[in-house]
Parts: structure tokens; sequence; C-alpha cells
């Protein structure tokens, strides 16, 4: 048998050891493909691999540690995975593409079409439809590209991240009847292109942001598009389309320092900026931060007396 020479053997050694994209495997799942269901191929996947699944609509659920690729075209619908999603991410690094995630509903109605429990995480032309959630969580990195968010009847939150470093969304639409269309407190939020339809909450915004050419329209009961409670927001090439029959307003700014607004298109009885309430909220926000810290130091003298 022939020996590989050394050099060869250096370099194979270190693609495994990296994981390298020439050693990943793609699977496919479905009606006569490799794997019989996308979760098949998911437990079979390891990191670097592609499930690919056959076009169809499948009443299926992925939950994985794995960094993987998932893509279609194909639906999953119907089913979460752990009472949390159809697709649960806990990969170091994750892409999902030409998906339609659909009706995900868990019992405390935070079922998502997708889960982040991972880091770095790519959404290329993903439909969500009629979740509770469409996007739940996140750390790291979460780009989104080309998706379509549609509400049910019921409501939903569109995208909900926390701790990410950076939420991008480009050339997205979000179109949410009850509920949020957007709560992010990640490190840097930016929203370019694309559209947002709102007839509840619109956008609550903890962090820096920045929307750029965005297209926003205000139905129903909606009065204010985005609440700022952590500055640091940038509105640029931003048209308000006020469809409520009363005036109506682009940003709520109760965050500290001033809102970059340039380039704005609004109807001339609606206003780009207010920070009507913003002392009142600061002053509650202390109050509640005193009361939580009231609570800890009653709990730690307990625990120094008592023991735990």
């Amino acid at each position: 048998m022939a020996r590989l020479n050394k050099p060869v053997r250096t370099v194979l050694v270190c693609l495994v050891a990296l994981g390298h994209p020439a050693l990943a495997a793609t699977l496919t799942a479905g009606e006569g493909q490799t794997y019989p269901s996308p979760s098949a191929a998911a437990r079979a996947a390891q990191d670097g691999d592609v499930i690919q699944i056959a076009p169809g609509e499948y009443f299926d659920c992925i939950v994985t540690d794995r960094s993987i690729t998932i893509q279609g075209p194909a639906t999953l619908t119907d089913k979460t995975c752990e009472g949390k999603a159809l697709l649960v991410l806990r990969g170091a690094s994750s892409v999902v593409r030409d998906l339609t995630l659909a009706r995900a509903r868990v019992p405390d109605e935070n079922g998502a079409g997708i889960r982040l429990e991972g880091r770095d995480t790519t959404i290329e032309r993903v439909r969500f439809d009629n979740n509770e959630v469409a996007i739940l969580g996140g750390t790291g990195r979460v780009t989104m590209i080309g998706c379509d968010i549609t509400a049910g009847q019921a409501g939903m939150t569109a995208i909900l991240v926390g701790d990410a470093e950076r939420l991008i969304i480009q050339d997205t639409r979000i179109s949410v009847l009850h509920g949020l269309a957007l709560s992010s407190s990640a490190g840097l939020t930016t929203v370019t292109g694309g559209t947002i339809t709102t007839a509840d909450r619109g956008a609550e915004l903890a962090g820096p942001t920045i929307l750029d050419g965005v297209a926003i329209t205000l139905r129903g009961s909606a009065r204010v598009f985005a609440r700022a409670t952590g500055g640091g927001i940038t509105i640029r090439r931003t048209q308000l389309i006020n469809e409520t029959g009363a005036p109506a307003m682009l940003l709520l700014d109760w965050g500290p320092g001033r809102p970059v607004l340039e380039g704005n298109k609004l109807n001339p009885r609606d206003q780009e900026v207010s920070t009507d309430g913003a002392i009142r909220h600061r002053i509650g926000a202390i109050a509640r931060e005193a009361k939580a810290g009231l609570r800890n130091l009653a709990r730690s003298a307990k625990h120094a007396v008592l023991g735990p």
C-alpha cells in the first residue's frame, strides 16, 4: 500500500483539525433521498456539512449543535423541537437559506421559526409564515438577507434579538398585525432597505440602531414606529407611510444623546422625533434598578446570616 509523504499527511491532518470545507458533506433529505427527513439528516451532520432538503412540506423540526448549512427549497411546518422552534441552532456558525418556516406554536407562546442558541447565524431568503416569533435569541453576528416575515391574525413578535453583537437586516419584508415588528438590544442593529408594516407596536430599540432606506407603513392603532431607550439612533432615507387616519411619529426617543435624522420622508402632519416621557422613563428605570439592588442586598444579607 502506497504511503503518503510527510507534507501531504501534514496537510490532511490540518484539514481534519480545522474542519476544512473540502471535507464537508452534502446530506440530502426527503422522499427518495439519503435521509428520510430533515431531522434525520441533522442528527447525522458534522461541522461544515450541508443539509439539502428536497422540495416539499415536512411536519418536522431540527435541533443541532453543529455548524451546518440547512437549505431548501422546502417547507417545515407545525412541529417544534424542545418546545422552542422549528429550527433550534446551537452551532458556532450556521446558515439557513431558501426555506419556509410556518406555524410554530408552543405552550409559552414563544414558538419560533428559528431559535438562536449558538453564535453567528446567516439567514437568507427564508419565509416565516404565521409563527409566534420569527427569530428569537442570538449572540455573535445575526444576519438576515432577503427574508419575508408575515404574522397571522393572532399576532407575533417578528424579530426578538437580545445579546447579539450585531444584528444585520437587509432587504427584508416584515408585516405584523398584532405585536412587535422588531425588538433588539444588540450591540449594533442595522436595517437596510426592505419594508416594515405594523398595526401595533412597531419597534423597540434598546441599543444603537441604524435604519437606512426602509419603507415603514403604520396601520390600525399604530401611532409610533420606534421606541428607543439605548441611544445611538440613526434614521436616514426612510419613508413613513401613515395609513392610520391620525397623526403618527417615526421615533419616540428616550435614550441618551440626540438621534441622527437625515433625508426621511413623512406626511406634513406626522412627527419625525419626540422625547415626550423621556424623563419619566429614566426616573422609572433608576427606581427599578435601585429596587433590584435592595433586593439583592437583602438576599445577600440573609445568606450571610442563615447560610445558603
